[in-house]
């Protein structure tokens, strides 16, 4: 019964606060193949006549220019699946279940850094450091996402052994199976076979662009067990511009004439 297993995934999804990649792969081609087998459903969006699945995406702009219309104009049930996509009002809070997670900014030196409150200028660079415990193994497979504010670019996303420019003498951390340095956020991936109760990560960090910005929180979870997951409180930084370079003496001016 098609119809039966359908509902019985549509609800078990609707119940999952958290799915893996592969829930979500295998779910995708689920939905292609009912799709496909959709083809006698009869219905009008806004008074236009569709058949079979139907798919409509709007943006806030559109709704605010007045009400959507869905209607069923077939002799059948059928069904409307709607989904939003936002920005949270207030971000998440700290939270931990199965991991832990801490984030700490240094500078090049070693020396602790807090940009909520210390002054961060454009071209300064940090370091962050970021601590991770696990209750259990789960699978053994984890990933870690640092998102960056808007105003930063990441400089090296290797600084495993002292890697990089620099010295790094006064850094220790694991060295991750994978590691990517985004637009918008440094992302690891690590592979455990056994229990490993603490591991750590870091990256290099530059400041491009002034202004104030969100700082938004790191993030880390089991990849196949995705309700084990961890993350750290959000906030703010601002970032002022550097200092304009002095104009260089005007050939017959007063450092000129002193020079001559």
């Amino acid at each position: 019964d098609v119809a039966a297993l359908a509902a019985a995934l549509a609800d078990g999804r609707d119940r999952a606060r958290y799915t893996s990649t592969q829930e979500d792969a295998w779910t995708l081609v689920a939905a292609a193949a009912l799709a496909r087998e959709a083809a006698g459903g009869q219905i009008t969006i806004d008074g236009e006549a569709l058949t079979g699945s139907a798919y409509r995406r709007y943006d806030q702009e559109d709704l605010n220019q007045g009400d959507i219309v869905v209607a069923n104009t077939s002799n059948q049930p059928t069904e409307v699946k709607l989904s939003v996509a936002a920005i949270p009002e207030a971000p998440p809070p700290a939270a931990s279940a199965g991991f832990t997670i801490a984030r700490a900014w240094y500078l090049p030196d070693g020396t602790p850094f807090d940009p909520a409150v210390d002054p961060v200028t454009q071209n300064d660079r940090f370091v962050v450091v970021l601590s991770l415990a696990a209750e259990a193994l789960g699978s053994g497979q984890y990933i870690v996402a640092d998102p960056l504010p808007a105003g930063f670019e990441i400089e090296n996303p290797d600084l495993a052994a002292g890697a990089g420019v620099g010295d790094f003498a006064w850094l220790t951390v694991d060295t991750p199976a994978h590691a990517e340095a985004r637009t918008d956020a440094y992302v690891a991936a690590f592979r455990f076979v056994s229990e490993t109760r603490s591991f750590s990560t870091a990256y290099m960090v530059r400041a491009t662009s002034p202004g104030s910005f969100v700082l938004p929180g790191a993030t880390v979870e089991d990849m196949y067990r995705p309700e084990r997951r961890a993350n750290t409180d959000a906030g703010r930084l601002d970032i002022a511009a550097a200092a304009a370079p002095a104009a260089p003496a005007q050939p017959g001016g007063p450092a000129d004439k002193i020079s001559r």
